[in-house]
């Protein structure tokens, strides 16, 4: 037997569809603990009603950041339905007009204020471990501060955080669908250095919180940034594995871009080209770029400025640590 074989499958933390269907963790636990979070405006639900629900971090004017099994299913799976790392792939992303996107605190009723879906962009890669990042654009924009990536470095073991979603509150699905979070969690180790082998470099472990439902919501640190996603649990939710944004930092930036710009494909892109007039877009594109610059620039400042804090610039992270 394989040693990825002998491991327990991590499980998704959300259904799946499209062709194939992946069986994940029901959507039952909360994020324990958590309190609810009405001022977390950029904290968003991500649907594709009847199928999947999830959580999501708005990061551009018309970009949400997700997990990418949110919006692909899952191939090469286990045979309980969960994911083994560096078998376990993602299959092409659904119709975006099958998906939905709300910032409202509570979207079960009326009061949820859906918007549409118009592009899924998803990077390159398609192994789920280490590449389960999506960007969500979205047809309207939603009328809120977009959230900042930490893209030019990560977490160290022993970092603090928050970790937000729309999970219920209990084992009964009480309050499904509202806006929680939960503070002072911690990073428990890095992938490569954690003891589990279903823990990939580019992720880190958490520990329990957030569970079915909370797929792709955002793990904040104290300055508000997004530095992880919710990808998937392990040992029944007692430990999440979380995606750092900054393992995907070149592509991230480029999405952006890309987001930003018209769209005349069919909804659905690896590769985030857009087309438009070759000025017009030449301008955008420079524009979207410098302020990317700007952003990263004020973030190193910042980070320079932290005391007891080591963010490492993506460069050297990938020098540093070997895979496992």
């Amino acid at each position: 037997m394989t040693r990825a074989a002998a491991l327990l499958a991590a499980v998704v933390l959300a259904t799946s569809a499209c062709g194939v269907e992946a069986r994940v963790g029901q959507v039952t636990q909360p994020i324990v603990g958590g309190k609810e979070a009405a001022d977390d405006r950029a904290v968003v639900a991500v649907e594709r009603p009847g199928e999947v629900f999830c959580s999501g971090a708005l990061v551009g004017e018309h970009a949400v950041l997700t997990a990418r099994h949110c919006v692909a299913p899952l191939v090469q799976a286990s045979s309980t339905g969960g994911v083994v790392c560096g078998i376990t792939r993602f299959g092409p992303a659904v119709d975006p007009a099958s998906l939905r996107v709300s910032g409202a605190p509570d979207v079960r009723g009326s009061a949820a204020d859906w918007r549409g879906v118009e592009r899924v962009l998803v990077p390159e890669d398609n192994l789920v471990c280490g590449h389960d990042l999506a960007l969500v654009v979205l047809s309207e924009r939603l009328e809120v501060a977009p959230l900042e990536m930490l893209l030019d470095g990560g977490v160290d073991a022993g970092d603090g955080y928050s970790a937000l979603g729309y999970g219920a509150i209990d084992t009964a699905g009480s309050d499904y669908g509202v806006r929680r979070r939960r503070d002072g969690l911690e990073v428990e180790c890095l992938g490569g250095e954690c003891a589990s082998a279903s823990v990939e470099p580019g992720e880190w472990l958490g520990p329990a919180g957030p569970c079915g439902g909370d797929s792709g919501g955002p793990a904040l640190d104290a300055d508000g940034r997004v530095v992880g996603v919710v990808s998937r649990a392990l040992a029944g939710c007692q430990a999440i594995v979380y995606e750092s944004p900054a393992v995907e930092a070149k592509w991230l930036e480029s999405a952006l871009v890309a987001a930003a710009l018209p769209s005349e494909d069919d909804g659905c892109a690896v590769a985030p080209e857009a087309s438009t007039s070759r000025p017009l877009r030449s301008l955008v594109v420079a524009v979207a770029a410098a302020a990317l610059v700007i952003r990263r620039n004020s973030r190193v400042r910042r980070s320079d400025r932290s005391l007891g804090r080591r963010y490492l610039r993506s460069s050297d992270r990938k020098n540093s640590r070997s895979g496992p």
